[in-house]
């Protein structure tokens, strides 16, 4: 190859193979050689090989490939048991007490007694929402009792200081200690945000004792404003948060002017956290549909409701 060549420059010449094989139509066919026509490409760095090359390297491709497939069992029987084994080898690994917790977030969706058609009376009927009742609060109790686990396995004092400290000029983002950090960080705003979740929850489901009830509205509280030390939560991906304190505070007005709006603009707002803080334009039509009864406008509800199975609705036939 020439020296002074650059990118996209065409080299032609002729090329004349000599010392081969005598089967192989070489020089003695060609004398003067085969036409050749090259096109100068150009220069690339070799890529850099993906294949760890230190024990440490190696440690992580084998923690972030068990992450992958406990984080495949959420929501299955076999959870538990691969959830046990990684928080008896990774003791101190923020990411398997996260998959916990949406392990059990998830369990509390779906959760439902269910009764034999042969015992379908009032009483039985009676008997299995206390039953579902009483599930969906001892499992938004246990969601709490995660969230605070992974808030004490985080030194908050030490992360605030971190964060508020510029390390720009430090490439701290490639750095082990900022990505441990930054997990450190996700790893409290999802906890936060659940536990306020679960605390709603609560105080939705107390509806007979006041002064519980009480209680779960300034645990709620509380659980916002730790939220917020690391997540805005005024910002559009935690609306309803907003919403849901809003609901206690009885601001009913500043509620429909953001479902609103959702409505209006049909997009919905998604939340990188939880489905849970998503709003699409068939919840805010149904949140919408409880404010009216709330106030007895039985109308707007009935209209409301039809709106929102309209909402859903992919394709059907008018007849």
């Amino acid at each position: 190859m020439p020296k002074k060549v650059n990118a996209g420059d065409i080299l032609m010449g002729k090329v004349t193979y000599c010392n081969l094989d005598s089967t192989f139509p070489g020089s003695k066919t060609e004398p003067d050689g085969f036409d050749i026509i090259y096109t100068v490409e150009a220069h690339q760095e070799p890529a850099e090989s993906s294949t760890p090359k230190t024990v440490e390297e190696i440690n992580e491709l084998i923690l972030k490939t068990k992450m992958e497939k406990l984080s495949e069992t959420v929501g299955t029987d076999k959870f538990a048991s691969q959830y046990q084994a990684m928080a008896d080898e990774y003791p101190d690994h923020l990411p398997i007490y996260i998959a916990r917790l949406r392990n059990v977030s998830h369990e509390g969706e779906g959760d439902a007694v269910k009764t034999k058609e042969a015992q379908v009376t009032p009483f039985h009927i009676q008997k299995t929402l206390f039953m579902e009742l009483r599930v969906q609060i001892e499992r938004s109790r246990e969601v709490i009792a995660i969230s605070e686990d992974i808030a004490k396995r985080v030194n908050q004092n030490e992360l605030a200081v971190y964060f508020g400290t510029n390390h720009e000029n430090e490439g701290a983002a490639e750095s082990k200690e900022h990505k441990t950090k930054l997990e450190e960080k996700t790893s409290l705003i999802e906890a936060f945000t659940r536990r306020a979740m679960a605390y709603y929850k609560l105080y939705t489901l107390s509806t007979v004792q006041e002064e519980l009830r009480e209680t779960e509205r300034e645990f709620y509280f509380y659980s916002v404003r730790d939220l917020h030390k690391w997540s805005n939560v005024e910002d559009e991906a935690n609306t309803i948060l907003i919403i849901n304190r809003d609901t206690i505070r009885r601001r009913f007005g500043a509620i429909l002017k953001i479902l609103n709006k959702v409505i209006k603009e049909g997009n919905g707002i998604t939340n990188s956290v939880t489905d849970d803080l998503n709003i699409t334009v068939n919840k805010a039509f149904l949140l919408r549909k409880k404010i009216a009864m709330i106030h007895g406008w039985s109308h707007i509800a009935e209209l409301d409701d039809l709106n929102a199975k309209f909402s859903e609705m992919k394709d059907f036939r008018p007849f």
